[in-house]
């Protein structure tokens, strides 16, 4: 059974490791992203949109809280990296599309965006894996150890 933690260390690693592999495939020419060109800025727009959906969609379902133990324990599991993911990719796409001047930087810009949105997709999965689990549980998940309880 993974913790909480363990579910939030697996996930930052792994979208660390796709943000290094897009950077090292873009810095070396395999993959191509120039500086201004329509690509980029297609690019750079699609992730700040999903991102602020995701976001969105996260927060509505924060305003929409029925305050229940379910999901408190999902939120505190994993909707925090949900959220850090949809700012992060919104922030870093908005940064990357603005000094899109230089190379480096649009490489820098694209890695970063891909780990962001890795870490909201994946985090957002899990956020709702944990919630229906929760739902499913019949003891109530204000305790700490809830989600060591439910697998997770």
């Amino acid at each position: 059974m993974k913790s909480c933690f363990q579910q939030t260390l697996y996930l930052v690693l792994g979208a660390l490791a796709i943000g290094v592999l897009v950077f090292a495939l873009l810095s070396t020419g395999v993959l191509t992203l120039e500086a201004g060109s329509t690509a980029s800025k297609v690019f750079f727009t699609t992730a700040a949109a999903i991102s602020a959906l995701g976001g969105l969609a996260l927060a509505c379902r924060a305003l929409r809280c029925d305050c229940s133990p379910a999901l408190i324990c999902a939120w505190l599991c994993s909707a925090r990296c949900a959220g850090l993911g949809a700012l992060g990719g919104v922030l870093t796409a908005l940064a990357a599309s603005l000094v899109a001047s230089s190379a480096v930087l649009v490489n820098v810009g694209a890695a970063l965006c891909l780990f962001f949105l890795t870490l909201l997709l994946g985090s957002t999965v899990c956020f709702l894996q944990q919630e229906a689990a929760a739902y499913c549980c019949s003891q109530s998940c204000c305790n700490p150890n809830c989600c060591n309880q439910n697998g997770f």
